[in-house]
C-alpha cells in the first residue's frame, strides 16, 4: 500500500510538471497541455490509484501551488474557461484506470490488453473533452444569453477543433507508452 501511495504522489508531480509544456492557442485561453495525456497515463499506467494521483494534483492546485496550465491556482480555475478540462483530468484517469486496473506481474501482454489499452486512452480522453466542452459551452451561453445548443458549436470551436490532431498524437503515445510502461510498473505496484 505505501508504494501504491507513493507511485500516486510521484505521478501527481509528474502530472504538475507537465504544466512547463503549455500554449494557449484558443480566443478563451484553453491551452495545448501535457497534462491530459498525463492524467490519462496516470489511470493506464496505475489502475485506479492514477485517479488518486490525479486528485491529489488538482487538490494541490485548488489550495493554491500553481500546478495547472499557465500557473493558475485556487478554486476559480474550476470556474473559469479551462475548469471543466481539470474536472475532465480526474474522471478521464478514473475511467481509464477503471477499464485498466492496477497491472499485475502476471498479466497477459496479449492483443486482448492492447485493444483494452486503445478503448481506455481513447475514452480518457473523451472524458476531457466532454467535460471541458461542456464547461465552454456554459460560459459561452452564460455571457452571450444564448441556448445550449447554440453555445455547444462556438464551444467545439474553441475547446475541441484546435486540439484535436495534438491529441491524436498524444493518445498514439499514450498507447504506446502504456503498453511499454505497464509491466514494469507492475512489479512496483504489487
Amino acid at each position: 500500500m505505501k508504494k501504491k501511495i507513493v507511485f500516486a504522489a510521484l505521478f501527481a508531480a509528474f502530472i504538475a510538471a507537465c504544466r512547463f509544456i503549455a500554449a494557449p492557442i484558443s480566443p478563451l485561453g484553453v491551452p495545448i497541455v501535457l497534462q491530459n495525456m498525463a492524467v490519462v497515463l496516470a489511470g493506464s499506467i496505475m489502475g485506479l490509484y492514477g485517479a488518486a494521483a490525479t486528485a491529489i494534483f488538482i487538490l494541490a492546485g485548488l489550495i493554491g501551488f500553481p500546478v495547472f496550465a499557465s500557473g493558475q491556482t485556487g478554486i476559480a480555475v474550476l470556474f473559469s474557461p479551462t475548469g471543466g478540462f481539470i474536472i475532465g483530468y480526474l474522471a478521464a484517469s478514473f475511467i481509464t484506470g477503471l477499464i485498466l486496473r492496477t497491472p499485475r506481474p502476471n498479466e497477459k501482454r496479449n492483443a486482448f490488453l492492447k485493444i483494452k489499452i486503445i478503448i481506455a486512452v481513447v475514452l480518457g480522453f473523451a472524458f476531457i473533452y466532454f467535460f471541458g466542452v461542456l464547461r465552454l459551452s456554459f460560459i459561452i451561453m452564460q455571457a452571450q444569453t444564448l441556448t445550449f445548443s447554440q453555445s455547444l458549436k462556438p464551444a467545439l470551436a474553441a475547446g475541441f477543433l484546435p486540439f484535436i490532431l495534438g491529441d491524436i498524437i498524444k493518445t498514439i503515445l499514450a498507447v504506446f507508452i502504456t503498453v511499454k510502461i505497464r509491466p514494469i510498473a507492475a512489479n512496483y505496484l504489487n
